[in-house]
């Protein structure tokens, strides 16, 4: 598991930091920032708290290299983080079942 309990943590290794603010969520790795959101896109579009949650489990179990890796490979962030990830998959698997 590579989640840090502060940011200080994430210098020497590669592991993750979130920080959830009522504006905002930020990951950082490194000691520098590797993505945020805030408020206003999932307010506009609630499909981005699927995309938040799976880069967030994503930085946990693959670490902060991987995590910023695919951030910063543009092609590659919808397919890795987008709607049809496993977590939103099982999510709306459940909810089918409950019909």
């Amino acid at each position: 598991m590579y989640l840090a309990t502060n940011l200080e943590e994430t210098l020497n290794s590669d592991k993750v930091y979130v920080e959830f603010y009522r504006d905002g969520v930020y990951i950082y790795g490194h000691k520098q920032e590797l993505v945020s959101w805030v408020s206003d896109e999932w307010i506009e579009d609630p499909a981005v708290v699927h995309i938040v949650v799976n880069a967030i489990l994503f930085g946990i179990k693959y670490g902060a290299s991987a995590l910023a890796r695919t951030v910063w490979s543009s092609n590659r962030w919808a397919e890795t983080f987008g709607p049809q990830d496993d977590l939103v998959e099982a999510n709306d698997e459940d909810d089918s079942e409950e019909n």
